[in-house]
């Protein structure tokens, strides 16, 4: 009876021997398996990404052969500098016209306006607040400025005038004047510099055309206190190269002036 159950037992520790075996055997079978099909799935994965990503930025950067020719004219005319070293020309006329609430030169309108179209598609209200301004509106500002700082700061006439061109700059000293400007405003009127719409412009105004005028961190290439709310248009091909150099206006015609 006790060799049976020997024998038994001796069977049955075979038996389990042998299931342990095959069952790391199995596993030594199924683990490269699982690794190469989770390597397939990270892979997979990873390129659906990098497709999706590099169809997205082909949808937010415009490349140079989806930028329309324009006239000679109006490439001089989107390139115009003005600042108290550079004034405007006394006798310049812009080609003013209405849009929404705003006066403004009839070249950035069409893209000014499909720009607050898509922004209004992605969930950004972009308003308008100040096109072109005239001489006298502008020396106007100016005039007020300075007897805002003689006042403030004690300062004399000459004193003030000198801080007033840094960010109210007199007449024809304006970048305003060309009507080729547009100040913005955020639907809260909050900081502008810390709104969705400050945002918004800051990663695409210049697929439509527009760049910042006065960065923060440009201050001693245009020599004018930073101003968040003021974008120049320049025309596409012109803010696409002022982007990928990260230029400002100032640096970028110094650039040019040296090819």
């Amino acid at each position: 009876m006790t060799d049976i159950k020997n024998s038994i037992k001796k069977y049955s520790d075979r038996q389990h021997r042998q299931q342990n075996l095959s069952g790391w055997k199995a596993a030594v079978i199924l683990i490269p398996v699982l690794i190469v099909i989770i390597a397939a799935v990270v892979i997979g994965m990873g390129l659906v990404r990098y497709h999706s990503m590099k169809q997205n930025a082909s949808a937010e950067e415009p490349s140079y052969e989806n930028i329309q020719p324009v006239s000679v004219h109006d490439k001089e005319k989107m390139l115009l500098l003005v600042s108290p070293k550079k004034p405007l020309a006394p006798d310049y006329t812009p080609d003013l016209t209405e849009f929404r609430d705003i006066t403004a030169d009839r070249l950035l309108v069409p893209d000014l306006e499909q720009m607050l179209r898509d922004a209004e598609a992605d969930g950004i209200h972009l308003i308008p607040k100040e096109g072109y301004v005239s001489f006298q509106q502008q020396n106007n500002l100016y005039e007020n400025e300075v007897a805002r700082l003689m006042k403030l700061n004690k300062q004399n006439r000459a004193s003030a005038e000198e801080d007033a061109e840094k960010s109210v700059p007199s007449g024809n000293h304006a970048d305003a004047r060309l009507g080729l400007s547009v100040r913005f405003a955020s639907a809260d009127d909050a900081d502008f510099a810390e709104s969705d719409e400050y945002f918004w412009l800051q990663k695409h105004s210049y697929q439509y055309g527009f760049i910042l005028r006065f960065p923060q961190n440009k201050t001693n290439h245009t020599e004018q206190a930073y101003d968040p709310c003021l974008f120049r248009y320049v025309g596409k091909e012109n803010a696409l190269q002022m982007q990928t150099l990260n230029m400002c206006l100032d640096e970028y015609m110094v650039y040019l002036d040296a090819r």
